[in-house]
């Protein structure tokens, strides 16, 4: 019989298109996965309540786990040119009083947000998707943009205060470690079977690239096709399917940089 592991993810495009393969049960697997969807923040904040699975988390969420999970090699978002965007619908006097929404306190979005040091005022926490609407309605005064917010702002009217991820790669020259994917100890034996399954699920999707976008439409946010396909080609690259060295040393340079916050 084969082992079931729970796996959570979020429903944003990079997810679904890396575990298309493994969530729909097409390809033929050592083992099955019981797939659950949420938030990246609901992931961050109730991982260490849940019973042992795998789950996507956000980088900087990792400082409260590390103990009870292993970072898998595979499904990592990261890289250069991807990081969250600081956007606003006026043009703000004193960006470092402004009040600022983010995506969740432990979202690597937020956590740069500390690291860039110029950002003082109120954080605002909320829903991602929830942004753009918040600051066309002025309940807000900036705001930080991941997943697919992020490559339609100027359809909001909103307009670019700073790029997150150029900061962090000029003051760090390392690639931008966004999210990964993290195994509970308890399961660590199955560590190994699931970055093989988990790459093999990647490479099926790109050989079955319309059907697996029209699978990720399903989950996504924007359904625009260019956004879903800018979003894949961003968020899932050659880290993705091996982080290597250079991907485990951004991990740690960035829990580093905070822990010295």
């Amino acid at each position: 019989m084969k082992k079931t592991l729970p796996l959570y993810i979020s429903p944003c495009p990079n997810d679904t298109f890396i575990t298309y393969a493994m969530n729909t049960g097409i390809l033929s697997m050592p083992c099955e996965f019981d797939v659950h969807f949420a938030d990246v923040e609901e992931l961050n904040q109730s991982l260490v309540k849940r019973p042992p699975c795998v789950s996507k988390i956000s980088v900087a969420a990792l400082a409260y786990c590390k103990e009870e999970y292993t970072i898998l090699e595979t499904g990592a978002a990261m890289g250069l040119g991807c990081g969250p965007l600081v956007v606003a619908k006026e043009k703000i006097e004193n960006i470092s009083c402004a009040s600022i929404a983010t995506p969740g306190i432990y979202t690597t979005a937020h956590a740069l947000l500390s690291l860039y040091g110029e950002f003082q005022g109120r954080r605002i926490p909320m829903l991602f998707s929830d942004i753009p609407n918040a600051l066309q309605e002025g309940s807000v005064d900036m705001g930080v943009l991941i997943h697919e917010t992020r490559f339609e702002y100027e359809r909001y009217g909103l307009h670019l205060i700073t790029d997150l991820g150029i900061f962090w790669e000029e003051t760090y020259a390392m690639p931008l470690p966004l999210g990964i994917f993290v195994i509970h100890n308890s399961l660590l034996e199955y560590k190994e079977t699931v970055e093989e399954v988990m790459r093999a699920s990647i490479e099926y999707a790109y050989k079955q690239y319309d059907n697996a976008l029209t699978y990720c439409a399903n989950y996504a946010q924007e359904l625009d096709t260019h956004t879903l396909e800018s979003h894949i080609a961003m968020f899932v690259n050659s880290y993705t399917l091996d982080m290597g060295e250079q991907g485990r040393c951004a991990i740690k340079m960035l829990i580093d940089a905070l822990q010295c916050e």
